[in-house]
């Protein structure tokens, strides 16, 4: 009997302590990869959301800009174009930077001063008349998104010269991110927009 009991003590169903100890390691490491793995892609997705949002928000404001300054005339008596620090050939110029390269003047097809400019992160529009006083602020509202910050943006004006035989063009680079978040997405912009009219 003596012996019955003795094996039937070896012979009990269970794990011993490093058992139970390597599989509970093994069950950490395991989750501790899932959770990095899920981490990485909500970050990933943050970032990929937040290009998309800024990428949406300077299409937008590209093309605004764009539309006007295709339609815009030439300001031969520079009532608009060379009013401020703005400077243009002798004949009068289509487009007008000022010396920092910050802000793009034109005159429009309605014969208004329009002026886009780089304020506090934001591009803001404004109209003056041919005499300079302002028409409207446009409400005081900002072309780009208050969560997008506008760290540059920044106007070359080429073939606005009259004997130059070319055609007026601007070209226009933002530098864009969105407000707070990890995912710091900061992306760059470049267009080149020419005149309708020839010169």
């Amino acid at each position: 009997i003596y012996n019955f009991l003795k094996k039937s003590e070896h012979n009990t169903k269970g794990f011993t302590l490093v058992e139970i100890i390597v599989v509970f390691a093994l069950f950490i490491i395991i989750l501790q990869s899932a959770i990095g793995i899920y981490v990485s892609a909500i970050k990933k997705q943050q970032y990929i959301l937040s290009s998309q949002q800024i990428l949406d928000q300077m299409s937008y404001s590209g093309e605004y800009i764009s539309r006007f300054a295709r339609m815009a005339i030439k300001d031969s008596l520079s009532q608009c174009v060379g009013s401020d620090d703005c400077v243009v050939s002798s004949g009068g110029g289509n487009y007008c930077t000022n010396s920092s390269g910050d802000i793009l003047t034109f005159l429009d097809y309605k014969k208004e001063c329009m002026i886009f400019s780089l304020q506090n992160g934001q591009i803001y529009q404004y109209l003056k008349d041919i005499n300079g006083n302002p028409i409207e602020l446009l409400d005081n509202i900002p072309l780009t998104s208050s969560r997008l910050v506008v760290n540059n943006f920044k106007v070359v004006i080429a073939g606005d010269d009259v004997s130059d035989n070319h055609q007026p063009r601007v070209t226009m680079y933002f530098e864009v991110s969105p407000i707070g978040g990890e995912a710091r997405a900061s992306l760059k912009f470049q267009t080149t927009i020419s005149q309708r009219n020839l010169d």
